[in-house]
């Protein structure tokens, strides 16, 4: 990857990356960026109940098998990708068997939450590792920097609560610093944040960790985490890193036994397998090195005949393994939905399951469920 901000700039500005795909309730959303400028290409909605429930393995099969089958029929029309006149395109199967794009400008969810810190135009940010689609790392003035970008209607509602939540544990010392509402457009869509870096939590953060949770507990408020990967060291200092997992005791029925639950039982269990051995989970920005090129390829007479090398990089792109108790798992095309018994939606998202909205998009509060 180039290191100079120059070199930088001009690759993205003159080459189209693959930065993510989700599965959401219209279809498949796949995510392409190129220069300033983010384009999103829906494909029809693939309907696997037990990919849902995480129940059917045969089912994250096919969908990862569908995922592979609509990057290779995207990857024929590349050139008539147009960037910055519409933020979405639907692909289209024309009668012959050919594809086309129908461009149209999609409204996205907005922004409840009123901006609370500096407004930093999207412009301003050189993104040089995208983890997943809503998980990048940037330089902004001479630092690295991480953001959260709303790039379709689900991760802009994740967007808005990270901004509440964020607000929420203001002055407990618990979060990295918000450094900024990322703006495209004259719309916030992100935040940027200080740069997760250290280490996860090891056992030997057993008192500093319960001293954390405390202090949250402590201000009226709840939030649900996985220590190995939603909280992370600073400097000897707790970390917790998703924001948009807080909620305040009056939103929720029971807040005695619903912090029971996810504050001490979590922590319980969690340093039960720490003491046992370390976590296998590592901080995200490990994950991924960077966003995928993607190139024109001919469109053949049977797409799936041939596989080329690039198409190959894409699929090791949304089938990137994870370490989860010591074993390898796949964690395809994240996040995924799930239907559960409130009838909410869980999130399967780059770090845990635990986030949960009412379905479809809307402003309702996020439900909190508990952790596996």
């Amino acid at each position: 990857m180039p290191s100079d901000v120059v070199s930088l700039k001009r690759r993205n500005k003159n080459v189209t990356f693959y930065v993510g795909s989700d599965n959401d309730w219209e279809g498949r959303l796949f995510c392409f960026e190129r220069g300033p400028h983010s384009l999103v290409i829906q494909t029809p909605e693939l309907k696997l109940p037990g990919y849902e429930s995480f129940a059917d393995p045969e089912a994250d099969r096919q969908y990862i098998s569908t995922c592979e089958f609509d990057l290779q029929r995207i990857s024929t029309i590349v050139n008539s990708f147009v960037f910055g006149q519409t933020n979405w395109a639907y692909l289209v199967t024309r009668k012959d068997g050919s594809y086309r794009l129908h461009f149209k400008e999609k409204p996205m969810l907005p922004i409840s939450s009123p901006a609370w810190a500096p407004l930093i135009p999207e412009t301003e940010l050189i993104y040089t590792k995208y983890i997943f689609a809503e998980e990048r790392e940037a330089i902004w003035n001479g630092r690295i920097v991480d953001c959260f970008v709303g790039w379709n209607d689900r991760w802009r509602d994740m967007v808005d609560h990270a901004m509440k939540g964020h607000r929420l544990l203001k002055g407990l010392d618990v979060t990295f610093e918000v450094l900024g509402h990322i703006v495209r457009d004259g719309e916030i869509i992100g935040l940027m944040t200080h740069a997760v870096d250290d280490r996860p939590v090891e056992y030997k953060d057993r008192a500093a960790m319960y001293a954390a949770v405390t202090k949250v507990q402590s201000k009226g408020l709840i939030i649900s985490f996985n220590g190995s990967s939603d909280v992370s060291m600073h400097n000897g200092k707790v970390r917790f890193l998703v924001p948009q997992a807080v909620r305040k005791f009056s939103e929720v029925d029971d807040p005695e036994a619903t912090a029971d639950i996810f504050h001490w039982q979590t922590l319980s269990k969690l340093f039960e397998k720490l003491r046992q051995e370390p976590s296998s989970v590592p901080l995200l920005r490990y994950f991924q090195s960077d966003a995928v090129p993607f190139i024109p390829v001919p469109q053949p007479e049977k797409l799936l005949i041939t596989v080329p090398d690039f198409l190959f990089r894409l699929v090791v792109h949304i089938t990137l393994p994870m370490q989860k108790d010591g074993a390898l798992t796949s964690e395809k095309a994240r996040p995924k939905p799930s239907t559960n018994k409130h009838g909410g939606l869980i999130l399967r998202t780059s770090r845990s399951r635990h986030y949960i909205a009412a379905r479809p998009y809307t402003h309702q509060r996020l439900l909190l469920t508990a952790p596996e």
